[in-house]
């Protein structure tokens, strides 16, 4: 996009946002936990060492390029893509209709990995459970198992246009931009839902922030985020 204002948005704010950062930090092999051999979450940090560091060097670069910045937050980046001040938004598909009502063409592609591994972000399921208090268990396990099926989850495909779980529905979308958000989110991670979780956010997001603002060497506040989080685990 010729003078375009930013090569790249990816929203930050005055708190940070690891959250739309990861593809490009797990692209570094920085996952935010390691896994067992079972593929679950252990509360060791995956994004502690040379992997993180790397992430955390390369994010300085991202902030002199004008990609990421903390006056850049979620509504600002989205109107600066929208504004057509940048050919590029990392984003999901909650932004996709306000993008097309404002008669943009978008197409949705990876985020391109840039530490040299897949560009993993992470991904999140709805699920529906059956509550400990519920009066009816039997007709509840009976829409439980009715959501299981190719027709319910077609229907909110339809009503609510997001991808099916069920991979037989899923075969079935046809919408490009849902397709491109699964061939995007191929190598994607689940959200953390450990415990630990809860000592990361803070201490991940301020560290980020320091370094793209520049109040802080990135290796050195990598470092310092890391025995933070460590500490309150």
């Amino acid at each position: 996009m010729q003078g375009a204002e930013f090569p790249a948005v990816i929203q930050q704010g005055p708190s940070g946002d690891a959250y739309h950062l990861y593809p490009v930090q797990s692209s570094f092999g920085a996952t935010v936990f390691k896994t067992d051999a079972a593929g679950g979450y252990t509360t060791e940090l995956g994004m502690a060492g040379p992997e993180g560091e790397a992430f955390a060097v390369y994010l300085k670069k991202m902030a002199d390029a004008k990609v990421v910045s903390a006056s850049l937050d979620g509504a600002q980046a989205k109107q600066a893509f929208i504004d057509q001040k940048t050919p590029y938004i990392v984003t999901g598909p909650w932004n996709i209709a306000d993008f097309q009502k404002a008669g943009l063409d978008v197409t949705v592609l990876a985020v391109p990995s840039a530490g040299g591994k897949p560009s993993a972000p992470f991904l999140g399921v709805q699920g529906v459970y059956l509550s400990s208090k519920s009066e009816n268990t039997l007709l509840a396990n009976q829409f439980l198992e009715y959501m299981t099926t190719p027709e319910a989850q077609d229907k909110l495909y339809e009503l609510g246009g997001r991808e099916p779980a069920l991979t037989e529905s899923a075969a079935k979308v046809d919408d490009v931009i849902l397709k491109g958000f699964a061939e995007a989110g191929k190598d994607g991670q689940p959200m953390p839902a450990i415990a630990a979780m809860g000592a990361v956010w803070t201490f991940w997001g301020g560290a980020q922030l320091s370094i793209i603002d520049g109040t802080a060497e990135p290796v050195a506040a990598w470092q310092a985020m890391v025995k933070n989080i460590n500490d309150a685990i």
